[in-house]
């Protein structure tokens, strides 16, 4: 999409395949929430429609998920929505961040308003820190979400399907090895499994692993990426 400054390729290994995005402008990627917090998430397109109409996105942080059917509205660890925060933040969980001057931050820093954070999110691992695999043991093959940046600032996502026939799953380190292809600086987790997700201009690319293949699951909150025009009306 050359107008939105997006490319989006398919990525394919042997037990795997999935999307990944590449986003040219690292502002115009935030963190997007439900609109009723801490009573019921939103569907991924649905949630993009409401948070500036927005043109791509994927899942982000875990949720309270009794049996396989939390609706996505009690979130786990702490998130900043343009500054703005949600839920609590756990010491367990990695911080996944963006700066003010649009940096990606990842790692186990606890105080974000020190680092300028305008948007973020808790999960784990940290998979990529200064262009190297930092994993510390050993992850099977599942559905996998992850958000990454490049030395030159292009921000990614990556999403790979699971749980399935024409995808098993991918592990950590295998993302990694995609996204270090791509010149990733650094990344990091994001919830995984059935919640993993990406949707661009409102339709949903991989098939999720959950009964809502159309829509994805109800989710708390997505790092999503502001349509050029809004960005631009938004900073004049």
């Amino acid at each position: 999409d050359i107008e939105e400054g997006i490319v989006i390729v398919e990525v394919k290994g042997s037990s795997f395949q999935g999307f990944l995005a590449l986003i040219d402008d690292p502002s115009r990627v935030f963190v997007g929430t439900t609109n009723k917090r801490n009573v019921h998430g939103q569907v991924i397109c649905k949630m993009m429609k409401d948070n500036d109409n927005a043109v791509l996105g994927i899942n982000a942080s875990g949720f309270q998920d009794p049996d396989g059917h939390g609706k996505g509205g009690q979130i786990n660890g702490l998130c900043f929505s343009n500054g703005e925060s949600w839920g609590t933040y756990m010491p367990n969980y990695s911080s996944i961040c963006i700066t003010r001057d649009n940096k990606l931050l990842v790692g186990d820093f606890s105080n974000w308003e020190k680092y300028n954070v305008r948007d973020g999110a808790q999960f784990y691992p940290c998979v990529i820190s200064k262009g190297k695999i930092v994993l510390g043991r050993g992850f099977g093959l599942q559905p996998r979400t992850l958000i990454a940046q490049a030395y030159n600032g292009v921000m990614m996502f990556l999403v790979i399907d699971g749980r399935a026939l024409h995808s098993t799953g991918a592990t950590y380190k295998q993302c990694a090895e995609i996204l270090l292809k791509y010149d990733a600086e650094s990344a990091a987790a994001c919830d995984g499994g059935s919640s993993s997700v990406i949707a661009y201009k409102g339709k949903v690319l991989n098939i999720p692993s959950t009964p809502m293949k159309d829509t994805g699951r109800y989710l708390p909150n997505a790092f999503m990426v502001r349509s050029k025009a809004v960005q631009n009306v938004s900073q004049n």
